[in-house]
């Protein structure tokens, strides 16, 4: 039974790219935060030290660090990859590259130095800080001695009448002939199985499969925020959040070289997938200053209520090398048949786990700063739903597969004169349950940069190289198939452009 049903969460997992599943929930739910070249180049960890408009979207109390006004800008090139290794065969890909704005903010302060006054100061700002990037290209070829995707349209399709067979895959799969009912029980067959050879029980597989998966698009939050000052001891923030996205995919599955009893030369199953969506949450920080040195902080993020539209089409090709004494020649004619499906359309909401955050940050006098940062996120609390479908099979999935997570990240700043020196540090925790049986999903990323300051303006610089290894399931957890393991490699170079006053 455990078996059984760990096969029924790969499938709803990793079947297909088709949306308002459990695995859509996790990817608009992960953030891994952007902002400022110098909050990257530190690990993204400055919610305890302040004073940079990336923490509006972590620890918003940074805001009220600000002693004077600020106006940034970020701009940053993104090249992500992912190599694959399938059944022993190794693919490597170039990378895709993307253009983006990781930060674009301003901060007004409003000091009151007054010694009457245990109120030092009010800030209000806003931000754009992106918090997930989705471009990549990925690239799995190997041979598979076991399965096929045709099994997994063969076993889809069964117990269904032909005209109840599912739009977007099953159907597409039976108006290419490459599924067909055997009998009056609802049975289907598939060319491999439909043209045995004699003598032989179970298929001979063994063919080429090659799917390329191609993403576009990113995540990103509009803060809006307000800080205050208590007697240099205590900073309080609050931040408005509107997050944002938009995300779009398009895989193409083939398989071909089967051998010459098929009648089938190969078939091919595209997908395309385009998601974008809105939503809003509330955060709410604090830092103390116990001593001159030395910082402490916290944050609360509530659950971010998302909105999103999905469009969804399939589209699928089957290219046949028909003889008179096939038994499957009566259904096709030797040539190709296609089939395009409709482009589905779905509007839904996705309720994103609460983060909590810790922060630290050290003040060495005016040479170093130190500072790290832990982030909690329960990824079994994410909740799928619509007017009209509960998503209750989903949401179950949802707490069977996911889990909680403990996010670090650590950073720290050299100064020398107008120059600065920086490094960070980070790490995010696999998000599923290890009875899943998958490659350990954590994310490692290792950054560094510089900064110039010359009186009011600045320039900083920083790189981020982002790696993770994941599993990939091709299309199904029906059987005991190979499938691939994935290598990301992401590297992220920015600068920004500062002023204050």
């Amino acid at each position: 039974m455990k078996k059984i049903f760990l096969s029924i969460i790969l499938f709803a997992l990793f079947g297909t790219i088709f949306a308002q599943n459990e695995i859509d929930a996790l990817r608009f739910s992960q953030m891994y935060y952007g902002g400022s070249a110098r909050f990257v180049a530190t690990g993204s960890s400055f919610g305890a030290l302040g004073g940079d408009l990336s923490t509006l979207s972590t620890n918003p109390a940074g805001l009220s660090i600000y002693r004077k006004g600020e106006l940034s800008i970020s701009p940053s090139m993104v090249a992500n990859k992912y190599d694959a290794t399938f059944n022993g065969n190794s693919t490597s890909t170039t990378p895709k590259y993307g253009f983006h704005f990781d930060n674009i903010g301003c901060a007004i302060a409003f000091a009151d130095d007054s010694e009457y006054s245990d109120w030092k100061g009010f800030s209000i700002g806003f931000a754009y800080n992106r918090t997930n990037d989705y471009t990549s290209y990925t690239n799995i070829e190997g041979t598979n001695e076991k399965g096929s995707m045709l099994d997994y349209f063969m076993y889809n399709s069964d117990n269904t009448y032909p005209t109840d067979l599912d739009e977007y895959v099953s159907w597409p799969a039976y108006q290419t002939y490459l599924v067909d009912t055997v009998s009056s029980d609802l049975v289907y067959t598939n060319p491999l199985w439909w043209n045995l050879p004699e003598g032989e029980e179970y298929p001979q597989y063994g063919q080429l499969q090659k799917k390329t998966i191609d993403k576009r698009g990113g995540a990103g939050e509009y803060a809006f925020s307000l800080g205050a000052n208590y007697n240099d001891l205590i900073y309080f923030g609050a931040t408005v959040g509107i997050e944002s996205f938009y995300y779009e995919e398009n895989t193409k599955f083939t398989e071909s070289d089967f051998v010459d009893s098929v009648g089938l030369q190969s078939f091919n199953y595209n997908e395309n997938l385009r998601s974008n969506g809105s939503g809003a949450n509330l955060k709410l920080g604090i830092i103390l200053r116990p001593l001159d040195f030395i910082r402490i902080g916290g944050a609360i993020h509530t659950p971010t209520f998302y909105t999103i539209t999905d469009n969804y089409s399939t589209s699928m090709n089957a290219y046949w090398d028909a003889s008179s004494d096939d038994p499957y020649a009566y259904n096709h004619t030797s040539g190709s048949s296609n089939y395009e499906s409709n482009q589905y359309r779905a509007v839904y909401q996705l309720t994103t786990p609460m983060r909590l955050i810790a922060d630290v940050g050290l003040v060495i006098g005016t040479f170093a700063l130190i500072s790290a940062e832990y982030e909690f996120v329960d990824y079994a609390s994410m909740r799928l739903n619509s007017s009209d479908y509960n998503f209750s099979d989903e949401n179950t999935v949802i707490r069977d597969a996911f889990k909680s997570t403990h996010n670090l990240r650590a950073g720290a700043e050299l100064r020398f004169g107008p120059l600065c020196l920086r490094g960070g540090y980070a790490i995010y925790d696999n998000p599923y349950k290890s009875s899943l049986g998958r490659t350990d999903a954590v994310r490692t990323q290792i950054s560094g940069g510089l900064g110039i300051v010359t009186g009011n303006i600045y320039i900083d610089f920083a790189y981020v190289q982002s790696i993770q290894n994941d599993s990939y399931f091709l299309y199904n957890g029906y059987t005991d198939e190979p499938n691939p393991e994935l290598n990301y490699t992401g590297g992220k170079g920015m600068v920004t452009v500062g002023v204050k006053f």
